[in-house]
């Protein structure tokens, strides 16, 4: 019967595929509080947000666990039989993670054991996604995005072997920046001291507004690197669309055999994409890049440019010190091939934020078994 359905409709109106709430042109979904989500819309050339109200939820095998429980929730039966067939809707994140403690004791399951009686999604744009049955991006190309791209390089002070942030003689010596209409930007540490330097990236971002920052090896490297050195100089680092901060907390993921320990970075009203995990991502199946490096992966892929400027990675100071223009369009070409690299990698993921009740960013970084 659901082979039926999904032979018969159209792919991209297939409801079951991309959600009962077919509302295009929408590139990211934020809670604001605990019950409000910000929805942003591209209208035209320009992106638009508006506030609605947010029910934080989740599922019941029977609604007697919620007995006893003195918190306010509103519980509906859903259609069939299915193990969950009751919903239960908070007034707040606040309530929602109240329930959750009852449920948590009365039951004895963690809301991680498989036999728990409840099922708690931790995600809250999910369960808005899930109860709204709206998806990212329906209606948009992946031409559409507002795709940025971020590339620093970092000098590091005579005697020592690698680049650190928290060391006061080390600094970022470039940012380069660049985004899918062709726009570049290199910001010049020769011009600029640190502090100025990052600002003016802030400033940049902001007015480039984009849906998305690429990077490679963006969590783990550049943007560490830049909050650590903005915390140095005091710099604000408001690259939110409403001017919220950058928020980082300790991750890890699993790709294949490989468990990867990063720190997730978020962005108000936008995504993050790291090319470095979508290109170990790649490879599970492929099992055929010889490395990770950017320079490495553009190779493979046949993104290089003819005229590429490479540095070895251990003489990047030097340059900055004695040839900077070299260092710089270095710089210029590692965002040009992220961008190219990102082309190749990044739409299968798009589609997959048009069906999933993720972010973007999250489709990138979860696994397929969450997904399934």
């Amino acid at each position: 019967m659901i082979h039926d359905l999904l032979t018969q409709l159209p792919f991209h109106k297939n409801e079951l595929l991309f959600g009962h709430d077919t509302t295009p042109s929408l590139v990211a979904f934020e809670i604001e509080g605990a019950e409000r989500v910000r929805i942003f819309r591209r209208q035209g050339e320009t992106t638009v947000s508006q506030s609605e109200p947010f029910h934080p939820l989740l599922l019941l095998e029977d609604d007697s666990w919620l007995k006893g429980w003195e918190g306010e929730a509103k519980i509906e039966r859903l259609a069939g039989d299915g193990a969950f067939r009751y919903l239960a809707l908070f007034p707040s994140l606040k309530e929602l993670e109240g329930a959750k403690t009852h449920l948590q004791k009365k039951s004895g399951k963690s809301p991680m054991v498989p036999d728990a009686p409840y099922l708690y999604f931790n995600d809250p744009v999910q369960q808005y996604l899930l109860l709204s049955g709206r998806t990212h991006f329906l209606g948009l190309a992946f031409a559409n995005l507002k795709r940025l791209q971020l590339d620093i390089e970092t000098y590091c002070q005579p005697g020592f072997e690698f680049p650190n942030s928290a060391r006061e003689s080390d600094r970022i010596s470039a940012i380069a920046l660049a985004d899918s209409t062709g726009w570049e930007r290199l910001i010049s540490g020769k011009e600029w001291d640190e502090a100025a330097m990052l600002r003016e990236m802030v400033r940049e971002i902001r007015s480039r507004d984009p849906d998305v920052i690429e990077g490679h090896n963006l969590f783990r490297f550049d943007l560490e690197y830049i909050e650590a050195r903005a915390r140095r100089h005091g710099v604000a680092l408001e690259l939110g669309r409403d001017g919220a901060l950058l928020r980082g907390h300790p991750s890890r993921m699993q790709i294949a055999e490989r468990t990867i320990t990063y720190r997730k970075y978020e962005i108000f009203g936008r995504h993050i994409i790291d090319t470095w995990i979508l290109a170990q991502h790649y490879d599970v199946s492929a099992r055929e890049l010889e490395g990770y490096g950017l320079k490495e992966i553009a190779r493979h892929f046949g993104v290089a440019g003819p005229d590429r400027t490479y540095i070895p990675g251990d003489k990047t100071s030097w340059y900055f010190d004695h040839d900077p223009d070299t260092l710089f369009r270095y710089a210029l070409d590692d965002v040009r091939e992220t961008r190219a690299l990102s082309e190749l990698l990044s739409p299968s993921y798009f589609v997959e934020a048009q069906i999933f009740p993720y972010s973007y960013q999250n489709v990138a970084l979860r696994g397929n078994a969450t997904k399934i």
